[in-house]
């Protein structure tokens, strides 16, 4: 089993380490922090959060957006070796994949990518802009199967949020860190103060409304602050539009 981790940069005047959907076999897991795992009465409320299993082993994070469509981190469709894309045929969505079972597995058909976006090794804050991408499924999850997520209108610094995702040392059940904090906005990336592991990569963040939870960003990047460890967020209000109009 592997995921995918890449290397250090800096954003703005944090220096920080970048998560790619990691494919290293031992790499090192960050201390998460507000971490629980998902219990067995939760299953229905995150079951749209689910593994992106790639070629080889390997996974990242996605989560539904409809029936038909699920968003995940655009560096989780590419191979970091070749720095090419991998063929959709060769992934699969885990919805709700929670003690080796998933509410719904389906094949990918097809996946969109940001158009600005290009896989580095040492991505900024401009790769990260666009480190976003569209899946389509083979088939769809009807709703009564495997929730699906609104989007958040707005998110800002200062806010509370809670991010849902497996990882390399939590390969059969999600997790979820909340509260988190939302500690700068920088373009259209998110610096919270979650923790993340490979595996992570491509992960929601969500802010609740009320009751609901609605999908804000997803993971890109880890790294470190002063304080201790962050994680890097894109906008999916800002990074959608793109994809979607390269999708159509």
């Amino acid at each position: 089993m592997f995921t995918r981790l890449t290397a250090i940069f800096s954003l703005a005047t944090l220096a920080v380490i970048a998560v790619s959907a990691a494919r290293a076999p031992h790499a090192e897991a960050l201390d998460l922090g507000l971490t629980r795992m998902i219990h067995s009465t939760e299953r229905a409320e995150w079951s749209g959060v689910g593994r992106l299993r790639l070629r080889g082993g390997g996974f990242c994070t996605a989560a539904l957006l409809n029936e038909t469509m699920a968003v995940t981190a655009a560096h989780c469709v590419f191979d970091p070796e070749t720095r090419k894309p991998e063929k959709p045929e060769e992934m699969t969505f885990e919805a709700g994949f929670w003690m080796s079972r998933a509410a719904a597995t389906r094949r990918i058909a097809n996946y969109v990518a940001h158009p600005d976006y290009a896989y580095v090794e040492r991505p900024g804050v401009s790769s990260i802009s666009a480190d976003l991408a569209i899946l389509v499924l083979e088939k769809p999850i009807e709703t009564s199967t495997a929730r699906s997520f609104e989007l958040a209108s707005r998110i800002a610094a200062g806010d509370k949020v809670a991010l849902v995702s497996y990882g390399d040392t939590r390969q059969n059940i999600p997790t979820i860190q909340e509260p988190c904090r939302v500690l700068g906005v920088e373009d259209a990336v998110f610096v919270l103060d979650c923790g993340a592991v490979p595996g992570t990569s491509g992960a929601p963040v969500f802010i609740r409304d009320g009751e609901r939870a609605d999908i804000a960003a997803i993971v890109s990047a880890i790294g470190w602050s002063p304080k201790g460890k962050i994680t890097f967020a894109v906008s999916v209000e800002r990074a959608l539009p793109g994809v979607l109009s390269a999708l159509r």
